[in-house]
């Protein structure tokens, strides 16, 4: 930036007699046919000051390698509140004071503030749907004369849905007794579910499975189910089951325990694609004793996938 073949010093032009600044030859070890913006600042000797044209390219190269919007709150894109709800939105500022920043925030292109690194979107003032919140910002140093690639105008934008207010179920952790587990034999299942949304979820169960992939289908184990209290918002429960049968018919390998809250849907949540956690787990062969059937789908939940066992009362049988 501070180097160039032009006799005029096109490259610096906007800088031209201010603070010294014109055009001399010399620079970047040549003697002649290269000229430099002033006669004698830090990139010619120590001890000196950088000049105005070395100053706005180093203040250039900062804005171009780092947001001045630093530690942006939430840190999510997408924020959902219920139609009562609110959100503080925030964001650190790096530039420096004596920038004279311009700070603007804006709803739907609507400005709202100024000259703040916090705002607060009140959701009852919005209609249902997605909104836009933008936070702009312009670092208007005097050390930046001409900026053509707008490095000194940055931005961060929030997604926010306003929506009916709804509870939303999550499997906050699910913990079996025991990771590697024999075919045939009982461990125990804690799960802890969690209403996250912005009203109460009325009772409900919870369903576990075994599978051999992340996801539930009819193919999969039906580990049975345990009924949930009503939870207000932001309330949790630990759902115990301290006897389950892990079917002895399940080939040795490894597989995914899961725990699905609200698995047959009777609560309308505001997210119904976070009910579900899985463990992994290994199945041992089951030692000798009482055959059991294969499974069957007529005892299973409708509507839900899986296998339910039924009881076989042939002879035993061991699996070797």
């Amino acid at each position: 930036m501070n180097a160039t073949i032009d006799t005029a010093g096109t490259k610096w032009s906007h800088w031209l007699g201010s603070n010294g600044i014109g055009v001399f030859q010399g620079c970047r070890y040549s003697e002649f046919g290269l000229y430099r913006p002033l006669n004698d600042c830090l990139m010619r000797s120590l001890g000196r000051g950088l000049c105005s044209v070395c100053s706005e390219a180093l203040v250039l190269r900062a804005h171009g390698s780092a947001t001045a919007i630093d530690q942006p709150q939430p840190p999510e894109t997408t924020v959902t509140l219920g139609q009562n709800g609110s959100q503080v939105f925030s964001f650190t500022n790096i530039a420096p004071i004596t920038s004279n920043v311009l700070i603007t925030w804006k709803l739907d292109g609507n400005q709202v503030a100024t000259g703040t690194t916090t705002h607060t979107v009140q959701a009852s003032g919005l209609s249902l749907g997605a909104h836009v919140l933008r936070v702009e910002l312009l670092d208007r140093t005097a050390f930046v004369r001409r900026d053509p690639s707008r490095l000194l105008q940055q931005a961060r934008e929030w997604s926010v849905q306003v929506t009916v207010p709804a509870p939303d179920l999550v499997v906050d952790a699910f913990v079996p007794s025991a990771t590697t587990i024999q075919a045939g034999t009982d461990i125990a299942l804690a799960t802890t579910v969690r209403n996250v949304g912005t009203t109460s979820a009325p009772a409900h169960e919870v369903a576990h499975f075994l599978s051999l992939d992340q996801s539930i289908s009819a193919s999969d184990v039906f580990l049975g189910r345990s009924p949930v209290p009503a939870l207000g918002n932001n309330a949790s429960t630990v759902n115990n089951r301290p006897s389950v049968r892990i079917p002895a018919f399940v080939t040795p390998g490894t597989y995914w325990l899961a725990a699905w809250v609200d698995y047959d849907n009777t609560v309308p949540e505001t997210e119904e694609g976070n009910n579900l956690r899985l463990v992994q787990v290994r199945i041992d062969p089951p030692a000798c004793g009482t055959a059991l059937a294969g499974p069957t789908s007529s005892a299973y939940p409708e509507g839900s996938g899986g296998r339910e066992l039924q009881p076989d009362h042939s002879p035993t049988r061991c699996r070797r």
